[in-house]
């Protein structure tokens, strides 16, 4: 009988040390995962995300383009039939709107350094129609913009009396009844035409230090959670993945890469629908937002990064 106890005895202390042993593992896991998860969350109050500018991934194709002359510009904005309105005591968005024939959405793209109530004496620019204007950037090409704006290339050489396919830096193009939702892209002197990447309902916790709550600390959230509860997930841009899995604290997540410098991060989503290395269009569907990783509850955690380092995605729209 003394023989089966201490046998019982023996049994239950090493079965003790295993379930210690695996403990101590899961703390040291932990750890780990909680270190990693610091590219999300930071102490401070910004975050490099451990990325370096390496100058050699980048060419300049100088070639490519010819600055447009203020002459040439002036004859842009002629065929444009651009004029421009003061605002006046009384003047609501939606009548100015509706005076010149075009759509609210339009009238805030065209001009977007207004803010979110008119102002006697303020000019706003008027297009002729419900069309908008669009100034080539570095890296456009005539078809790049017309699928930017759901047109074709030869929609826009007609509107705008192109010749050929070859557009100028800084040429303006006048862009007849664009096929987006012109709602969800914002320009910005910043230089990255943004996306909304959900349907709008809402953000539920800004930029900034805020008190996370899961790690029940203050530390710097790097991005924005958007109110989104299983619904698509689409690229703010034209861009190549170069990340779509898991990555700790973040959960299953998608980062976009963009011209200029700029990354895009789509995180805890529900589903993955695109690959590593695959190129991307704006307003593509990329995923579905959902809960993994450390939260509390299904959201869109959205990031834009310029060069490795987060910036404010709210500065980016309207």
């Amino acid at each position: 009988m003394n023989k089966k106890i201490k046998k019982l005895l023996v049994i239950l202390l090493v079965f003790n040390v295993f379930l210690a042993y695996n403990t101590i593992k899961k703390m040291e896991k932990e750890v780990v995962n909680l270190n990693d998860f610091t590219d999300y969350y930071t102490e401070s109050e910004a975050d490099n995300g451990g990325y370096q500018l390496l100058t050699s991934d980048f060419k300049v194709y100088e070639k490519q383009y010819t600055i447009v002359s203020e002459k040439t510009q002036e004859e842009s904005k002629k065929r444009a039939e651009i004029t421009y309105y003061k605002v006046k005591s009384g003047d609501t968005l939606g009548g100015i709107a509706n005076r010149f024939g075009q759509s609210q959405t339009v009238l805030k793209y065209n001009n977007p350094n207004m803010g979110k109530y008119l102002k006697i004496g303020e000019k706003l620019k008027i297009t002729r129609g419900n069309s908008i204007t669009y100034k080539v950037a570095k890296g456009d090409s005539l078809s790049k913009i017309a699928s930017k704006f759901g047109k074709t290339v030869s929609e826009l050489k007609t509107t705008n009396n192109l010749t050929s396919n070859i557009v100028n830096l800084n040429q303006m193009l006048i862009i007849n009844n664009p096929k987006v939702d012109l709602a969800r892209i914002t320009r910005t002197k910043k230089g990255f035409d943004v996306y909304w990447p959900t349907a709008w309902k809402g953000v539920t916790s800004p930029y900034g230090r805020r008190l996370h709550p899961v790690l029940k600390r203050w530390i710097g959230h790097m991005g924005v959670d958007l109110r989104a509860h299983y619904i698509d997930v689409k690229a703010s841009e034209n861009g190549t993945v170069t990340y779509a899995g898991w990555m700790s604290g973040y959960g299953k997540i998608v980062i976009v890469k963009h011209s200029k410098g700029y990354e895009t991060r789509y995180a805890h989503l529900n589903k993955i629908k695109v690959k590593k290395g695959q190129r991307v269009s704006r307003g593509q569907l990329i995923a579905e937002s959902g809960k993994t990783g450390r939260v509390t509850g299904p959201h869109l955690h959205y990031e834009i990064r310029k060069y490795g380092t987060p910036v404010n995605p709210m500065k980016y729209f309207k």
